[in-house]
């Protein structure tokens, strides 16, 4: 028994050096020398030494995500892609997972439009739809960043749906600084009112203002903030934020110190075009 027991212990020895808990100075050394190659934009050889840490230690997050922006870079968007929701699986938790599974959806859109291009619109919608559910996820999320709700805008556009679009086009105008984008973000909003036409819009419009209506009818019934609350994030994943405002307020009416409701509140206000 005893031989046995130290046999077990050996194995487990064994089994726990080869397994690494942390990147090893070779990969560590490939990252370096990669990040190196990135900043002087020779990807190439970026590629190659980002791919030689992932060998070394495939649980290299930022090796995974660089490989990714470098593959991204050399226009190899299903590759990059495959690296980015890696690098998303690696992160979990962190605020980097977002910005991965962001710039797997750019590698959707990317390879979208390359289909677009060559007349296929089959195989375009195939790669925009999952796009825009990227941008989606991210966005319920609270990421606003690298202009998300323009790049979901523009996919819903391809895809047709122009009236998810323009209400895109109206949130990246908020989030933006950069004169130029507003005025092209807005001259796309002016052209969708061209394309819906302005008795289209009034529809749209009309349509918004009901579901708040009929969300207060609702929400004046209920008794808890946790009823309220859940109907509200209900609302916010079907991109009803006037109506999710509304059971944000009941909540908070019933409860002012939950602090979800509140935050979420503050975010539909901030998606909200109205």
């Amino acid at each position: 028994m005893k031989r046995l027991i130290t046999a077990l212990c050996a194995a487990l020895f064994v089994a726990a050096c080869s397994t690494p808990t942390a990147p090893t100075r070779e990969a560590r050394e490939h990252y370096e020398s990669g990040q190196r190659a990135y900043k002087a934009e020779n990807n190439t050889v970026a590629e190659t030494e980002f791919a030689g840490a992932l060998s070394e230690y495939p649980d290299y997050a930022e090796a995974a995500l660089q490989l990714a922006y470098t593959r991204y870079r050399l226009k190899k968007y299903e590759s990059a892609r495959e690296n980015f929701l890696h690098a998303k699986k690696l992160y979990a938790s962190a605020p980097e997972a977002l910005d991965a599974e962001y710039w797997a959806g750019m590698c959707d859109y990317s390879l979208g439009y390359a289909c677009d291009a060559k007349a296929d619109k089959k195989g375009a919608d195939a790669r925009y739809k999952p796009a825009e559910a990227a941008f989606s996820s991210v966005i319920s999320r609270g990421y606003t960043a690298n202009d998300v709700f323009a790049w979901r805008a523009w996919t819903r556009v391809a895809l047709g749906v122009f009236g998810k679009a323009q209400s895109d086009f109206r949130r990246a105008i908020k989030f933006t600084s950069d004169s130029a984008k507003k005025k092209e973000w807005q001259e796309a909003v002016d052209n969708i009112n061209k394309i819906f036409g302005e008795a289209a819009m009034q529809a749209a419009v009309k349509e918004r203002q009901a579901s708040v209506d009929a969300a207060k009818a609702d929400a004046a019934k209920m008794k808890t903030a946790q009823e309220a609350f859940a109907k509200a994030k209900q609302q916010f994943e079907r991109e009803q934020f006037g109506a999710c405002r509304v059971y944000c307020e009941r909540a908070l009416a019933l409860d002012a110190k939950h602090e979800e409701a509140s935050k979420l509140l503050k975010q539909a206000e901030e998606f909200d075009w109205k």
